[in-house]
């Protein structure tokens, strides 16, 4: 167990700035608005709110702030998952890019400790540097629009702790599909990884339009499981009342929980022990 602190400790200090770069860009952001706020204050254009007031339908407000809060998690989702892809290949090749390869490993703990505690440092730092940052920006939103809408918190929670569920099944996937292409290529693993998907996939429809063949694609299965936010599917709802939207909320976890969470999960373990493999077999710099 202190092995295992000890190396979390030791990727925490040596990947902590990468790791904390949503937080940077959500503080960039903030800045921006104050910076624009203050702005028109000292033009004298003021900051104006408006209430929603009139005749609109009985779950506009509350269908508003479910939407709010998930496209901030969209945004913030993608943006954590771009930062994990980059970090993973950080945390696997790091060494060997500064010609330390061989200092590192030569640790007196097991291989298998050193890439599970990189394998959880990369999952678990970036799914609580996201949540965290997430849900101050809902809790901001969701308070606002109470106060301007008369919308309810259930709805604005709801909508984080969905997506929030999602994003962390999709990291994994993601990241250990990135996992994978860094284990394999020492160098440029982002772009060797992308490279390799599209040459399968044109392998793929070459193969189908020679051979009359009908080989499923390979980019459009992976799009199944490469999703930030799920929809619950209100359609047409802004005329339905507050019981039935949250029905509508609690029956869509059976989209989030669905077999293809359990697919991301299998593949992901497929792909975090076959990436682990290649490694293992690296010839160390």
């Amino acid at each position: 167990m202190n092995q295992c602190k000890t190396l979390l400790k030791k990727e925490w200090w040596i990947n902590w700035k990468q790791l904390l770069l949503p937080v940077w860009v959500s503080l960039a952001f903030i800045g921006v608005c104050i910076i624009g706020l203050l702005i028109g204050l000292i033009k004298g254009k003021g900051i104006t709110y408006f209430r929603m007031e009139g005749n609109f339908p009985p779950g506009f407000n509350n269908l508003f702030l479910f939407g709010s809060v998930q496209t901030l998690n969209i945004a913030l989702g993608f943006l954590s998952i771009m930062v994990a892809i980059m970090l993973a290949d950080n945390l696997i090749n790091g060494g060997f890019k500064l010609k330390c390869e061989i200092l590192h490993q030569s640790q007196p703990v097991s291989l298998t400790k050193i890439l599970s505690s990189k394998y959880v440092f990369l999952i678990l730092g970036s799914f609580i540097v996201y949540a965290v940052i997430s849900f101050i920006g809902t809790l901001v939103i969701t308070f606002t629009q109470m106060y301007f809408t008369s919308a309810l918190f259930y709805f604005g929670f709801y909508a984080w702790l969905q997506s929030a569920v999602e994003l962390f099944f999709t990291l994994i996937f993601v990241c250990s599909l990135f996992w994978f292409f860094a284990c394999l290529f020492q160098r440029k693993s982002f772009f060797m990884g992308i490279l390799t998907l599209i040459g399968i996939e044109l392998a793929i429809k070459i193969l189908n339009y020679t051979s009359a063949l009908n080989i499923p694609s390979l980019l459009s299965y992976l799009s199944k499981f490469i999703k930030i936010s799920s929809d619950p599917g209100f359609g047409k709802a802004m005329d339905l009342n507050v019981n039935t939207l949250i029905s509508i909320v609690q029956a869509n976890w059976k989209n989030i929980l669905s077999n293809n969470t359990l697919l991301k999960l299998l593949y992901s373990a497929i792909l975090t022990l076959g990436g682990s493999l290649f490694y293992k077999r690296r010839e160390l710099i």
